[in-house]
């Protein structure tokens, strides 16, 4: 059984983490060395690191505008205006109606990724509940079938099945244990239908969670140009305003991760059959 891809991070669905950090868009940190260059881009100059005279802004302005949207894109130019005004209070009043703009663009680039990407997302999520059925109800065969073991074995069948489904075992192990298990009626393949389901789950949900991507990205730019938006405000000693926008980004972030990195669940009368 393979690993499952990890296309997202994790995400607690009580309170989404801060979207600039570097788990949810790639930000590096300022004089961070990134990966060797190919030879043939030796002798190229480096980009230089942008330095505006704030640590999360350089962050913020630090991000290739090829990896991310238009509202985060005018998120950042108008973090690099709001820096270049010493009076922070006459630059957020300046400097308000681009932050502004910027989280109506993102706003509206969610919107547009809903309706470009939640086709297929709802078709694999539909697909990993399809899974889940399956592997609820196989896994119900097997226990059945370990069932009828005859009590003495039960314990001994019970760690050939848990061994003959690590992955780490050599072929020959696994099949010396198949082995044995064929020597119960019906156990081999209730196993076998077992450890079929467990893989179709997993690709599945893998699938499901890669279909998400787009959509998560475009809820953590919503959320992120809202809290750009927060630390000018904060910069001009309006942390009050600050607190509440950051708020309103993080539950958009939960809500986005509830809506598409919360699997969903098997029909409740299979869970009880």
């Amino acid at each position: 059984m393979s690993d499952r891809l990890s296309v997202l991070p994790a995400v607690s669905l009580e309170a989404a983490p801060n979207p600039l950090q570097a788990e949810f868009i790639e930000v590096k940190n300022p004089g961070q060395k990134g990966p060797k260059p190919p030879e043939g881009d030796k002798g190229k100059e480096a980009t230089p690191q942008v330095d505006v005279g704030d640590k999360l802004f350089n962050q913020v302005l630090s991000i290739k505008p090829n990896e991310i949207g238009q509202g985060f894109r005018d998120a950042q130019a108008a973090a690099q205006k709001f820096m270049t005004v010493a009076d922070k209070g006459e630059a957020l009043k300046q400097g308000a109606p681009a932050f502004e703009a910027a989280i109506a663009k993102s706003d509206s680039e969610y919107i547009s990724a809903i309706a470009k990407y939640s086709p297929d997302y709802n078709e694999k999520r539909s697909t990993v509940r399809e899974t889940q059925t399956r592997l609820v109800m196989s896994m119900e065969g097997l226990k059945q079938a370990v069932g009828s073991v005859p009590e003495d074995k039960k314990e001994s069948v019970s760690h050939l099945i848990a061994l003959a489904s690590d992955d780490t075992i050599s072929p020959a192990l696994k099949a010396n244990l198949r082995k044995e298990l064929d020597k119960y009626p019906g156990l081999l393949k209730s196993f076998d239908s077992a450890e079929t389901a467990i893989n179709a789950e997993a690709k599945a949900e893998e699938a499901m969670v890669k279909a998400a991507a787009p959509l998560m990205q475009a809820a953590r730019e919503q959320a992120a140009t809202r809290y750009i938006y927060a630390h000018a405000m904060e910069l001009a000693g309006e942390g009050a305003k600050a607190y509440l926008l950051k708020q309103e980004g993080k539950t958009k972030m939960n809500d986005a991760a509830f809506e598409f990195l919360d699997a969903p669940k098997p029909p409740s009368h299979i869970l009880k059959a």
